[in-house]
């Protein structure tokens, strides 16, 4: 009777191990790895047409560097989008045009600021600060705050290079996703390589 146990209990071990992975497989996999984002500025009526240009380019290659976000053209935003429609997600009602028609996650509410800070040589610069809040098209509601304010003697004095320092925000929240293919004693094999911005280390 006990050597009967015996061979049923290695099979049924093996099952509840693989049962194991597949959930951890099915956890890994909650996070989508891209999400889909369309990118508008806060108070774009008071912003000339080349800086609304110089933001929205600063912040999209910021995003799209960051290999988890596919950005929607804003023209494809205009052409689902009224001024209305987009007013009223914004003070937080679901928009279903945004989910069903253009299949977004996200929106990205886009604003600046410009001030004056102390440069290295002790005179004063100039200093672009960038701010995306990430709200959810599901449910309206801000998902994160991404900014550009870094803690660099360096300071962004321009929309560009603020958009740089924005993109080390987008990846702390926003890590990129990969697998470990192999590990051997202190060395690990990962499937994501420079594209995704990994390092040797």
């Amino acid at each position: 009777m006990s050597a009967i146990r015996s061979r049923c209990s290695a099979p049924m071990f093996l099952f509840f191990v693989i049962l194991a992975l597949d959930a951890g497989a099915l956890y890994a996999q909650v996070e989508k790895p891209t999400f889909k984002l369309g990118l508008v500025l806060a108070d774009e009526d008071h912003v000339d047409r080349q800086l609304r240009s110089e933001l929205l380019s600063a912040v999209s290659d910021a995003f799209h560097e960051s290999k988890r976000f596919l950005l929607v053209e804003r023209e494809q935003l205009n052409k689902v989008l009224t001024e209305k429609d987009l007013q009223e997600f914004l003070g937080g009602q679901v928009n279903h045009k945004l989910t069903d028609v253009l299949g977004l996650d996200f929106i990205g509410v886009i604003s600046y600021s410009r001030d004056q800070v102390e440069g290295v040589d002790g005179r004063p610069q100039g200093r672009w600060l960038l701010d995306v809040r990430l709200v959810g098209v599901k449910d309206a509601l801000v998902f994160a705050t991404l900014d550009s304010e870094q803690d660099d003697f360096v300071q962004p004095t321009s929309p560009r290079e603020a958009g740089k320092a924005l993109f080390r925000s987008i990846r702390t929240v926003f890590p990129p996703l990969g697998y470990i293919v192999k590990v051997d004693g202190k060395s690990v094999l990962v499937n994501l390589g420079s594209g995704a911005g990994i390092k040797g280390g």
